[in-house]
C-alpha cells in the first residue's frame, strides 16, 4: 500500500486501511474540532476567542479564561426587588433568575405567584386544614378535658392515642356540641363506616 499525506498535519504515513485519511487518531480528532469551532466575545474583557459549539451535555464556553470566569462570578449588578421595590446587588450569573432581595420577600412573592387561585391544589376557597390554627388547639384541649381524656367508645385513656372527632363536618360547625373524644382506632372506624354509607347512598 502506498504512502498517503495526512489531511491535517501534511505528514506522509503508511495507511492501515485504504480509506484512512489521517496519520493518527489525534489528527482526526483535531480536524473534527476545527470544523465545530465558533468565534465568541468574552463578556468580561471583550477579547475574541475560539470555542467549540455547545452540546446538551457540555454547554458552550462563555468566558475566554478561568480568570474572566472568576471575575464574572464576583461581579455584581443592581436589580429591583419585585416585592418591596428596593434596589439590591446580586452576582451577575444570577441576574437572569433573581427576582427578590431576601427570603422574606421571596416568601411574599411566592405566595402571590402560587397562592390562592394560582395554586394547583386550589379548591375554590374551601378551608381544608384547620388543625394548625391556635383556636383549634385550644378547642381540642377543652374537649379532651370535658371527656376526661377518655375515648367515648372504648374508654381508652392513652393520651397519645386520643383524637377529637367532628360528629358533623367542621365546615358546618366547630361547636362543643358536635365534638367528641375518640381513640385513633375508633376514630378510623367511624370514618370508614361513614365513607361506606356515603358510597352506598350513591349506588
Amino acid at each position: 500500500m502506498e504512502n498517503k499525506t495526512c489531511l491535517f498535519c501534511g505528514n506522509k504515513f503508511l495507511p492501515v486501511r485504504s480509506d484512512q485519511k489521517y496519520c493518527s487518531h489525534q489528527c482526526g480528532k483535531n480536524t473534527y474540532l476545527n470544523r465545530h469551532k465558533v468565534l465568541k466575545h468574552c463578556p468580561i474583557c471583550g477579547k475574541e476567542f475560539l470555542t467549540y459549539k455547545g452540546a446538551p451535555s457540555k454547554p458552550q464556553t462563555t468566558y475566554c479564561s478561568n480568570q474572566c470566569k472568576s471575575l464574572a462570578q464576583c461581579h455584581k449588578v443592581e436589580l429591583i426587588c419585585q416585592t418591596c421595590g428596593e434596589a439590591y446587588l446580586v452576582a451577575s450569573w444570577r441576574a437572569r433568575t433573581s427576582v427578590v432581595c431576601s427570603r422574606k420577600c421571596y416568601s411574599i412573592w411566592r405566595i402571590g405567584r402560587y397562592g390562592g387561585e394560582n395554586h394547583w391544589h386550589w379548591q375554590g376557597g374551601k378551608e381544608t386544614n384547620y388543625t394548625w390554627k391556635p383556636e383549634w388547639r385550644e378547642l381540642r384541649i377543652s374537649i379532651l378535658k370535658r371527656d376526661k381524656y377518655q375515648c367515648q367508645s372504648c374508654e381508652e385513656r392513652n393520651k397519645a392515642k386520643l383524637e377529637v372527632h367532628h360528629v358533623i363536618p367542621f365546615e358546618v360547625s366547630n361547636s362543643h356540641t358536635f365534638l367528641i373524644t375518640l381513640c385513633r382506632k375508633c376514630h378510623r372506624k367511624v370514618h370508614r363506616e361513614l365513607n361506606h354509607n356515603i358510597a352506598l347512598s350513591h349506588v
